[in-house]
């Protein structure tokens, strides 16, 4: 079917075959979506007709099918849409865009209508939306290169035909400016001699496509691109701020089929632009979240991934097709936070990245691509020889190199200052300054090609020594490092080459393995010699100050930390544990009085020797700083209120100050110092006291129980004695002090035996023989502890 043919069956409908049906199902209405009820044989992706009570059109897309029940998306949106008088046409195909060469120079609106009151553009063809599906086996590698006219893109991270590399950027960055500088200067790489059909712009073409851009940028979109002359090779998609969010998520999908036909069948090399991406994922956002579906990362579709990936994973080259499809989308990144689930996943699917940086576009720098975190990974087959130019690459990674110890440097210069750095530090500093002025600075209507962006990184490479460029080969360095160098300046041209004269320097400084850069007028005779240390070892250095001291002569106060030229000396004779003493001789920079401070390493100090008086004093009032204390008492005395809250403040400060004092005090007298001998001689005493006091009220309980006053009183031997037969009864009276029990307070009297009341009473006590005497004193006590009890 020819494209006539397919253009007439668009406009036409055989009723017949296909009559139709109009549907007034319409159940109910959620953001931009609508459910239909009663549908027979919806499809998925199906165009829907939506006829509004007045006679208004809406086209609408089946994005849902559940049973007889359908859920469709209106692309111009739900405003209007009444349940009860609005009737549904099913069309039976998917949303197809007409394709024509004639689109270039056109403006579309985010739904693929012309918006530029031309006329219809009449189409060669009808295609998805959705594009047709690539074999992996007929895509190319992405080749050659696609110039930008931007030194930092070409040069640094050159972006090959069939690429997608993305710009990220955040709010408030020029990236809409970037974005249309490219638009206005890219094209292909211009290469004298070679022949090849695809070397001018007859052959490229440009999509660009925004998304949700308010008024003001879709303005200064068609107005740069109309005054620069980029239009006639260019078609525009503009989706505002202000029209529906459904149709966001098509914009893009129209711009790149679009693309596709001009790539494979009109076999050109098309770049699209996409701006901004990160209003395509909020929408996509807002379509989820009316479906109800279950949200992923900070609210975005689980499956925001796979929809991107449908997107960016159109770009390529095709076997058998010269042309090709090379993408640059643009997103914002929210609060500049690269972690963001947009820029994230945009990263995991692209080939790169460009990114724009904000401190740099806060020092004035346009555009503000900081090259360090930007990356092209198809790079190295776009560039060299045959492509660009056979030192891109070198080039390319000695000023990546170079540029990255700059900051280093930088970073460092902040620390300890430009004094201590060293001469191979302050020539990257040098580089530096020159790369971001020189380089990536670049004016809005600049367009530099590829050739000139290259001759610039040499003129600043020029800045260190041959032997310094460790990245580029002795080939390249013979060829384009002694190049003839033209001085805008001054108009007259200077040739920049090796000097012979210093050759031997070089070497000398190549031989000890120092890095030193020999100017070409270095002559070594006009170099006064350096001062050594004079006879009496005194050397001139510069030191700060150590410690705060006041000038006897002059009463004038130094601060610690000031800075002197002094005069430092050993000092002989004199040393502690082997470590020298040292002397220093400042002068006063009032009186110019010299004044004299010596090392004391024994108590790693410092010692004012002659001159002058330490000042222990760390701050000193001037007379202003009185007067604006005198001023500031002299008001509050004057303010009773003021007076009245001081002494309030005054009070509880002295409270809190009486509480910290009392708990110190408490804190010290736990922990003073404690004799322990002392204390420990007191306790064993005290426990002797009360041990010999027990003992006492026992004997006299038992003396209490069992004798009575007249009578005396028989006390138990110790059981330690071993004859038995030569123990006796010793008759004491109470006036006698008792023997000490070895059984202490634990006796109990278990049986007291009854012979002992029968001979207490027996008035015949002479009487009785040895024998009874002896089975008396046996049978006295049976004693027991209280183990035996138990």
């Amino acid at each position: 079917m020819s494209a006539f043919d397919q253009h007439v069956a668009a406009v036409t409908r055989n009723y017949y075959v296909n009559p139709r049906l109009d549907y007034r199902t319409v159940t109910g209405v959620n953001g931009p979506l609508v459910i239909l009820d009663n549908i027979k044989g919806p499809k998925f992706s199906e165009i829907v007709t939506l006829t509004l009570g007045d006679g208004t059109q809406r086209k609408a897309q089946v994005l849902e099918i559940s049973g007889k029940r359908a859920v469709v998306q209106v692309f111009e949106g739900t405003i209007g849409i009444d349940a009860k008088h609005t009737r549904c046409e099913f069309s039976g195909d998917v949303l197809k865009m007409p394709v024509s060469e004639d689109s270039l120079g056109r403006i579309f609106n985010g739904s693929g209508k012309p918006v530029d009151k031309g006329p219809p553009v009449l189409p060669e063809d009808y295609l998805d939306i959705q594009g047709q599906p690539i074999n992996p086996s007929v895509r190319v590698y992405p080749r050659e290169m696609i110039q930008t006219g931007i030194s930092a893109i070409d040069t640094m991270n050159s972006v090959a035909r069939g690429q997608k590399i993305p710009i990220f950027s955040a709010a408030g960055l020029p990236h809409n400016e970037i974005a249309a500088q490219i638009c206005r200067q890219a094209g292909l790489v211009k290469r004298s001699g070679k022949g090849v059909n695809d070397d001018h712009d007859d052959n490229f073409a440009i999509v660009f496509a925004a998304m949700g851009v308010n008024m003001e940028t879709a303005s200064f979109f068609k107005r740069d691109f109309e005054e620069s002359g980029s239009m006639e090779r260019t078609t525009l998609f503009l989706n505002l701020a202000d029209h529906p969010t459904i149709e966001r998520i098509i914009t893009p999908r129209l711009a790149l089929t679009t693309a596709e036909y001009l790539a494979y069948q009109c076999e050109k090399h098309v770049l699209v632009i996409l701006t901004d991406m990160s209003s395509y994922a909020d929408a996509l956002r807002e379509v989820s979240a009316a479906r109800e579906e279950v949200p992923g990362r900070r609210g975005y579709p689980g499956y925001m991934y796979t929809d991107l990936s449908t997107i960016y994973e159109r770009a390529g080259r095709i076997a058998g097709r010269n042309g090709s499809i090379t993408q640059i989308p643009i997103l914002t990144m929210p609060n500049d936070d690269i972690t963001h689930p947009i820029p994230d996943l945009t990263g995991y699917i692209t080939e790169g990245q460009i990114y724009v940086d904000r401190q740099i576009h806060n020092r004035q720098i346009y555009p503000p691509i900081n090259v360090l975190p930007s990356l092209s990974r198809l790079m190295k087959m776009a560039i060299g020889e045959g492509m660009t130019r056979d030192d891109h690459s070198e080039v390319s990674n000695q000023m990546y190199a170079n540029y990255a110890i700059g900051k280093d440097v930088q970073a460092m210069k902040a620390v300890v200052g430009e004094e201590a750095l060293s001469s191979e530090d302050k020539l990257y500093l040098e580089f530096l300054e020159k790369f971001e002025g020189k380089f990536i600075q670049q004016n809005y209507y600049e367009n530099r090609d590829i050739f000139s962006s290259l001759e610039i990184g040499w003129s600043l490479l020029r800045t260190f020594p041959s032997n310094m460029l460790k990245r580029i080969t002795e080939k390249t360095i013979k060829e384009y490092y002694s190049r003839q160098k033209h001085d805008e300046n001054s108009g007259k041209s200077t040739f920049i080459s090796p000097s012979n004269n210093n050759t031997q320097y070089k070497r000398m400084g190549e031989r000890k393995v120092i890095s030193k850069y020999y100017p070409p007028d270095f002559d070594p005779s006009k170099i006064p010699r350096a001062k050594g240390v004079k006879k009496h070892n005194t050397i001139k250095v510069v030191m700060m100050l150590p410690m705060s001291i006041r000038c006897n002569t002059c009463g004038e106060y130094i601060g610690r930390g000031t800075k002197f030229n002094s005069k430092k000396e050993t000092v002989d004779g004199e040393e502690y544990l082997g470590l020298k003493v040292f002397r220093f001789y400042i002068r006063c920079r009032r009186c110019a009085a010299e004044l004299a401070i010596k090392t004391d390493p024994k108590n790693s100090e410092y010692v004012c020797e002659s001159g002058a008086t330490r000042n222990y004093e760390s701050w000193k009032e001037t007379a202003e700083e009185k007067a604006e204390r005198l001023k500031v008492e002299q008001e509050e005395k004057e303010d009773s209120m003021k007076a009245l809250e001081n002494r309030t403040l005054e009070s509880k400060r002295e409270m809190e100050i009486l509480d910290g004092l009392d708990e110190l005090r408490a804190l010290n007298a736990r922990n003073a110092d404690v004799n322990t001998e002392q204390l420990l001689e007191y306790s064993l005493k005290k426990q002797q006291e009360i041990e010999e006091q027990q003992r006492q009220e026992e004997e006299l309980v038992i003396q209490e129980m069992f004798y009575s006053k007249k009578e005396p009183t028989v006390k138990r031997i110790d059981e330690d004695d071993v004859d038995s037969k030569t123990t006796a009864i010793i008759m004491e009276t109470k006036k006698v002090e008792p023997k000490k029990s070895i059984l202490g307070s634990n006796v109990k009297v278990v049986k007291i035996n009854n012979n002992i009341n029968n001979n207490s009473n027996n008035n015949d006590s002479n009487n009785s023989n040895k024998e009874t005497n002896e089975s008396t004193s046996s049978s006295l006590f049976q004693y027991s502890s209280d183990d035996e009890d138990d």
